[in-house]
């Protein structure tokens, strides 16, 4: 009981501090309950690790005591906003409206959310039951052990070519958080380390399930959550103890913040977009990729879009690339150390040239895996015929749906295309070991982009999903 307690007061900390950062960004209040407490956590983990990195590299041994004492400060604000608002809302029903339903009436509802937390349960009693393993326990899990005891991130261990296999040059979110939950608990504990990417496996759910609900209603939105969650690589890449799940958090949070905001142009949304986005490089490299072609697409928009008036073009474009300042010190840092790359060669043309032998290779497995019922069931099929639908009917009039449709295509072919520069023995094994995580991070937002096409509007019941029924009472049968 008391290590569980002390896991929940480190998440609470985190927390804390992600939720001063959502009050600064003066995102708005009127997000539901379980949807901000999601986002608070996913601001929190990675000023949190950010801090912890800053601070280490003036003296690595005070970097998480020194982010712990103010991250409690953080706490302490927020108990005392918590306080207050918890008089102002007493007595306020209004204020709990989003979390009551009437059961007796709404029988799908309440059987679609106990099949939701059995399917969550399954995959953290299974995540629980391993521990930490491969990459999890090589990569991450031993950067969170070192981190712990020495009481930050030593700049020691990015000279240390003996620990090369390690993957110096790998992003800190992840093992930073793990050394994080340590540092509360006292001690180096794997399954606390795994707690801890369960709750971004839960922070996935929780924002797909509130994304859907700004435009659906409250079964459909659980039935399409259901269907992520028994998508095949998602109980296997869920029960990992790799940093996938949480790149894939962050990454549709920032896809389906930056759609919602080309539909309604709220600054709440490309705040969230910005954040999340640069937050992305922080996890794993690859989160890269999502950066640019978001700042592609906003910088499309600001170039294209003459009804808006210039400054605010400019300002969209700004708010976007503030928040990757913070990640400035850690790319100057690893090009000052001059990091090297286990898995690729630098990008060249002369690299690009010797490496175009491997293009029908790489197609051949590029559709093997996105045809592979095994992983996907059907789904790589459903989007590219959504989208084609889509196209057909109106011609991405929508640029919240053509954008969907390009992050995710163009996330899954750059990562292909970085196959032609592995410097494994057998870039087809590298391929096959590796292109599955990869296409899991865009799963959720490819999900998304189905759900959202084929879904019926919020005020429609939930006999829209099912034409054949509809039919019949229409009928009389």
């Amino acid at each position: 009981m008391v290590p569980l307690l002390k896991f929940s007061s480190s998440l609470a900390v985190m927390m804390s501090l992600g939720y001063v950062i959502y009050q600064v960004l003066r995102i708005e209040p009127h997000r539901p309950a379980y949807e901000r407490i999601a986002l608070w956590f996913l601001f929190g983990s990675g000023l949190v690790s950010l801090c912890v990195f800053w601070v280490s590299s003036v003296d690595s041994a005070v970097a998480l005591a020194s982010t712990a004492i103010v991250a409690v400060m953080a706490a302490l604000y927020s108990a005392v906003l918590g306080v207050r608002w918890g008089r102002r809302s007493w007595g306020d029903r209004s204020r709990w409206a989003e979390w009551r339903w009437d059961w007796r009436r709404d029988w799908l509802t309440l059987g679609l959310s106990a099949v939701l937390l059995l399917l969550f349960a399954s995959v953290a009693w299974t995540a629980w039951a391993n521990g930490l393993r491969g990459d999890g326990l090589a990569i991450w899990g031993l950067k969170a052990r070192m981190f712990f005891l020495e009481g930050g991130v030593p700049v020691a261990y990015f000279t240390d070519v003996s620990r090369q296999w390690s993957h110096l040059s790998y992003p800190l979110l992840v093992p930073v958080t793990e050394a994080w939950v340590y540092y509360f608990l006292g001690k180096d504990n794997e399954r606390f380390a795994q707690a801890m990417l369960l709750i971004f496996c839960l922070s996935l759910l929780v924002l797909f399930y509130g994304s859907m609900r700004r435009g659906h209603s409250r079964q459909y939105s659980l039935g399409v959550t259901l269907l992520l969650c028994i998508t095949p690589a998602f109980f296997r890449i869920a029960t990992s103890s790799y940093a996938d799940v949480p790149l894939s958090v962050f990454v549709f949070g920032s896809s389906v913040s930056l759609y919602f905001w080309f539909k309604d142009h709220r600054s709440s949304d490309i705040l969230i977009t910005a954040v999340l986005s640069a937050l992305c490089m922080w996890v794993k490299r690859e989160g890269l990729v999502t950066w640019v072609i978001n700042l592609a697409v906003v910088a499309i928009w600001a170039f294209t879009v003459h009804s808006q008036p210039m400054h605010r073009r400019v300002k969209v474009v700004l708010v976007y690339l503030l928040p990757a300042l913070l990640l400035v010190p850690w790319f100057l840092f690893v090009a000052w150390r001059a990091i090297p790359d286990n898995d690729f060669a630098p990008i060249s043309v002369t690299a690009l040239v010797s490496s175009l032998y491997r293009v029908p290779t790489l197609l051949l497995l590029f559709l093997a895996e996105l045809t592979s019922v095994e992983h996907w069931g059907v789904l790589w099929c459903l989007f590219l015929l959504t989208a084609l639908y889509t196209w057909s009917k109106s011609g991405w009039s929508e640029k919240g749906q053509a954008y969907l449709f390009v992050t995710v295509g163009s996330y899954i072919v750059i990562m292909a295309l970085t196959f032609l520069f592995s410097t494994w023995p057998s870039y087809e094994v590298h391929m096959v070991n590796s292109f599955d995580r990869l296409v899991f991070h865009v799963m959720p937002t490819a999900i998304f982009f189905v759900a959202v096409q084929l879904g019926a509007p919020a005020q429609v019941g939930w006999r829209t999903l099912f034409p054949l029924r509809r039919f019949a009472e229409q009928q009389g049968l």
